[in-house]
């Protein structure tokens, strides 16, 4: 399958942004009717609504001079593709706290997942992917926007192990405290200037038990938790792609991580856009493929490097994906 085919199946039953939504609130005004907002003691104040084409909820944001606190609690009727550009210029704190949202860039060598009760840190230098959310899930985030001048003037830019921290992805649980912190930056009222300063403090408390949260996991190997159905479903993937030689069932690889066989054919299907048997069976002919291209193996032995045990099985499976037989398409290269 080709690059493009593939994301062409891969956003079957979406709903692809245009490209020209390269900020948060470009996508929000697209998504969304009229704001209803208003500004208090130098805070603009706005919510939302999701237009019924796309599902239901709201997004409501309060922006300050040099930061911004972004909710979104909706419910998308397919999965939503969209494509973000970050500038680098400061830093995004991403608290998903119900849904799943996956981040694939063309430089990384896999997709960057992002499930319930997830958050990260980061300033997203040069993305030039895609934001995949999922449909038919209940969906809240909250996203904090801080501005490079924010950091300076509270001078995180001179700590060198937060710049380190800036610069690298990675995942890693909402904890109890955050969670505190993040339900009073949602409801907390803006009446006076004493109401911004105290929405201000939290912020910086916040970005700093997310600091010490990076600390406190980064020797630690990233595995799925209970419940994270999405990381289980890459681990699938990977575990397949690890493993061409050999041949699971659905089953097996239900009881190796822990999934529900529905749930498994369901979501590896939306997300990678074949079912697991047409996915595994394309990637085996691309080794195979590449095995025949860059190696002296006979064909019995490239049969076996991808699951089979009659090279007959093998060459007709080729046959039907490339339209030659390993013997012939090996004699044309």
């Amino acid at each position: 399958m080709t690059p493009n085919g593939e994301k062409k199946t891969r956003f079957a039953n979406c709903e692809i942004l245009p490209k020209n939504l390269d900020s948060e609130a470009k996508m929000a005004a697209y998504l969304t009717g009229d704001k209803e907002g208003c500004t208090l003691c130098g805070v603009r104040l706005w919510k939302a609504y999701i237009k019924a084409e796309f599902g239901v909820g709201r997004i409501s944001c309060k922006t300050f001079p040099d930061f911004s606190v972004v909710i979104a609690r909706c419910k998308f009727m397919k999965d939503v593709i969209c494509y973000p550009k970050q500038n680098g210029k400061g830093i995004r704190l991403s608290f998903l706290l119900k849904g799943q949202k996956i981040f694939s860039e063309p430089t990384w060598h896999e997709d960057f997942y992002q499930e319930g009760h997830d958050c990260y840190m980061t300033c997203f230098q040069n993305f030039e992917g895609f934001v995949r959310i999922a449909g038919n899930k209940n969906y809240k985030e909250i996203v904090v926007l801080l501005s490079r001048s924010f950091l300076e003037d509270n001078e995180f830019l001179k700590d060198e192990a937060f710049t380190v921290f800036r610069d690298k992805v990675r995942m890693v649980p909402i904890t109890p405290s955050i969670q505190a912190t993040l339900k009073v930056l949602e409801s907390h009222q803006i009446k006076g200037p004493a109401d911004r300063l105290f929405l201000k403090a939290k912020v910086l408390e916040l970005l700093a038990e997310q600091f010490n949260n990076y600390i406190r996991f980064r020797s630690l190997p990233e595995t799925p938790r209970v419940g994270e159905s999405l990381k289980k479903v890459y681990a699938v993937k990977q575990h397949l792609e690890n493993n061409l030689h050999k041949n699971f069932s659905v089953q097996e690889l239900c009881k190796i991580f822990g999934l529900n066989g529905q749930s498994l054919k369901a979501d590896f299907k939306r997300i990678f856009g074949a079912s697991v048997t047409v996915y595994v069976q394309a990637k085996k002919m691309e080794k195979a493929q590449m095995l025949l291209d860059n190696t002296e193996l006979m064909v019995y032995e490239v049969a076996e490097e991808v699951g089979y045990k009659n090279a007959t099985h093998f060459s007709a499976a080729f046959k039907r994906h490339f339209g030659k037989t390993p013997k012939q398409y090996k004699n044309v290269v």
